[in-house]
């Protein structure tokens, strides 16, 4: 293990850490850093030490077991890691889903062996850093007389520090990279969407992630998750889907732009309501499908 970044903080009960410490070095074969808290050295306050590595971490692994989701501490790492919103990434190593992780895809390592590939892969999107600024933004911003330059368009230099190349959504303001794949212990209805964001929502708008499904009376969608609207290297999106749905169902995914007045609308769509497109429009009642739609099989 070591302790610089990026690397992934693991939550995780003291009733299973030598299942933690072959987790780490598994990963650390892979070539992911991790921290846990047997690092933590003589004559550090356990809590400041624990905070510090939290608010450093580029995500955090919580591995689940038994009842353990009833410990004080432990409740307190997710709480402090949704807070300073974390990627939360889940192993369930036994009992059952801890219930305020339950919107979570968990892979379940019953067994005593390490995550999937695709998991680790998960991992290691969360952790990736954002590309630094060009260079010649950076003179820019040391300049004596760019202080002015730079506070009359603060909006538009924020946006330019880790927008990824535009034709990497094929000029469109979002791109779906993947949805999961089957994984051991996959329910079936909660796969990961990976998007792409090439240009950031106008100010106020979102982006949504949606699934829908061609009706006779037009395409029929569903709201998932909220994705915000900055741009962003590829990041993975947990998405539920109801008990109701259908295992081997084909969905197709796409990004949505949603304006401040159709917010509301959205929000009351998910997860159980939808609403109607007319057919061949390639939008929702003012919102336009901002990405390319991928399908995935539940």
């Amino acid at each position: 293990m070591t302790q610089s970044a990026p690397f992934a903080f693991i939550c995780y009960p003291r009733t299973v850490a030598g299942y933690v410490r072959f987790l780490a070095d598994g990963l650390a074969e892979a070539g992911i850093d991790t921290w846990y808290d047997v690092d933590i050295p003589n004559g550090r306050r356990w809590d400041d030490e624990i905070a510090g590595k939290l608010a450093t971490a580029g995500a955090v692994i919580v591995v689940m077991a038994d009842d353990a989701g009833d410990h004080k501490w432990i409740r307190h790492e997710i709480d402090e890691a949704k807070a300073l919103g974390k990627d939360i990434l889940t192993v369930l190593l036994s009992g059952t889903r801890y219930p305020d992780l339950s919107h979570l895809q968990d892979c379940q390592v019953s067994a005593g062996v390490l995550p999937p590939p695709a998991w680790v892969e998960d991992l290691r999107a969360a952790l990736r850093p954002s590309p630094p600024p060009p260079p010649w933004l950076r003179r820019l911003a040391i300049g004596g007389t760019a202080a002015l330059a730079v506070a009359a368009v603060p909006f538009t230099a924020a946006r330019l520090f880790d927008t990824p190349a535009d034709d990497a959504c094929g000029g469109r303001p979002a791109r779906i990279v993947r949805v999961s794949e089957e994984r051991p212990g996959h329910t079936g209805r909660n796969p990961y969407i990976t998007v792409t964001v090439c240009r950031a929502a106008a100010t106020g708008h979102s982006y949504w992630l949606m699934d829908y499904q061609e009706t006779d009376d037009g395409r029929r969608f569903w709201a998932k998750t909220r994705i915000g609207g900055d741009v962003a290297t590829e990041k993975p999106y947990p998405v539920v889907h109801s008990n109701l749905t259908e295992d081997g169902s084909r969905r197709t995914y796409v990004v949505v732009d949603v304006p401040p007045a159709s917010v509301e609308a959205v929000e009351s769509m998910a997860p159980g309501n939808s609403r109607f497109a007319r057919p061949g429009e390639d939008s929702l009642e003012g919102m336009p499908n901002v990405s390319n739609g991928v399908e995935g099989v539940l």
